[in-house]
């Protein structure tokens, strides 16, 4: 209750409120939370400075000044403000004020840090310490993902009825998942149906993950502005890099030795249009890939085809990708059964593993594997089905990894979808 509190007071609480609820507005998925924590613990510290200015006047034994700066330290620094200034407690005491402070300052930093994806933070220690790509921009893990992703790849195949799409898309957003897209699945009707459950529902917003084309400077830059704007968004969280020319000096050479490709990809980071990004892994940029992302601080990671009978990857880069810690994505979760036809001829033999593993579907052995593999972060699948979408969102929930024979006979299964023999 700030009734009673100077203007001037009212004014500097106020400033001092704007980064902490700016930054509660970077969980996507429940953007309130941070607002109702920080009025909660302040209702906390209100009451235990309260208590303590009772106790001062009745001149009774105190709280220790360690237990209000806790208080205010767990967030209830506002409410530590406010009772501070119309109890007149504890403002007279310049240790006592310093220390609180303290506290305030670093909740801005935190908030700061928060909204500008450790701004301070790179800009103090970039250059000083090397900070490996797998661990992001500045030394921690590559944003966490839901063990699920929602691909949207099947929505908008019907642009004239998305009735069902959208309901599909509702629902993934209510799950907390992350999502996969492209400006261009079902020639860009795939993102108008995006949009309009977006704007449905704008504190579900989910984190995504958008294929970005990169044949050039201009295309690059377009396609992640261009899909910014058409899905009502301020940023993607982790852009997937296709690395569409083949030829020498591609965006993956650039990424170790410097271009124009890679100068355009750290100018999108620095304006906040991209915050994480993969890159494409074929088996004949892999190798190169797996090394350009464990070395450039603008790569986390990497995204492939990967599944129970597909590994789109050389197995000397799968090797480094393991060996280095380098995150993983894997696409095409094989929910809905074979999807080329590699994974057709394979299906028999898929079908009896799926058996042995005691598994009541392809979704959720699939789910399961990828929950079996380290290096693999999250697993895609697609579906314009609610009761599949179920399916994956139920099989995620409770994903345990597979017997290790079930996983030997599916390495074997891999390697065979790469016309390779497997070292078990």
């Amino acid at each position: 209750n700030v009734r009673g509190l100077s203007l001037g007071n009212r004014i500097v609480l106020l400033v001092l409120l704007i980064l902490p609820l700016a930054a509660g507005l970077e969980l996507a998925s429940a953007p309130w939370i941070l607002a109702a924590w920080l009025l909660m613990a302040s209702r906390m510290s209100w009451l235990q400075y309260s208590f303590d200015k009772e106790r001062a006047q009745a001149d009774m034994a105190r709280l220790a000044e360690a237990t209000l700066l806790a208080a205010d330290l767990l967030g209830g620094w506002p409410g530590g403000f406010v009772a501070q200034r119309k109890l007149r407690h504890k403002t007279r005491k310049w240790r006592y004020q310093a220390m609180f402070w303290g506290i305030v300052a670093i909740w801005q930093l935190a908030a700061f840090e928060m909204v500008t994806d450790g701004m301070l933070t790179r800009m103090t220690f970039e250059g000083v310490f090397p900070v490996p790509a797998v661990f992001g921009r500045y030394g921690e893990h590559m944003v966490p993902f839901t063990p699920f992703t929602f691909g949207s790849m099947s929505l908008g195949k019907n642009p004239a009825d998305v009735t069902q799409d959208l309901a599909v898309a509702r629902r993934a957003m209510e799950a907390g998942v992350w999502f996969h897209s492209s400006p261009t699945y079902n020639n860009g009707f795939t993102f108008m149906v995006l949009r309009q459950a977006f704007e449905e529902n704008r504190s579900c917003v989910p984190r995504v993950v958008i294929k970005i084309r990169d044949a050039s400077v201009p295309l690059m830059r377009f396609e992640v502005e261009d899909s910014c704007r058409r899905l009502g968004i301020d940023r993607i969280d982790v852009a997937q890099l296709v690395s569409m020319d083949p030829q020498p000096g591609n965006l993956v050479d650039q990424l170790r030795t410097g271009g124009p490709l890679a100068d355009e990809l750290a100018s999108l980071r620095e304006r906040a249009l991209i915050r994480e990004a993969v890159i494409f892994l074929t088996p004949g940029n892999s190798d190169a890939a797996v090394e350009a992302a464990a070395a450039s601080g603008l790569i986390e990671g990497v995204i492939l085809y990967w599944n129970a009978c597909q590994r789109d990857c050389t197995d000397a880069a799968w090797a480094a990708l393991r060996e280095k810690g380098v995150p993983a994505l894997a696409l095409r979760t094989l929910g809905g059964g074979p999807a080329d036809k590699q994974s057709e001829i394979e299906s028999s033999l898929l079908a009896e593993l799926i058996a042995t593993a005691g598994c009541r579907s392809a979704t959720e052995f699939n789910v399961r594997l990828a929950a079996s593999e380290p290096a693999i972060k999250t697993t895609i699948g697609g579906t314009a089905s609610l009761a599949h979408l179920e399916e994956f969102l139920s099989s995620a929930e409770s994903a345990s990894p597979l017997p290790p024979e079930i996983l030997r006979q599916v390495w074997k299964l891999q390697a065979s979808g790469r016309g390779q023999s497997h070292k078990l």
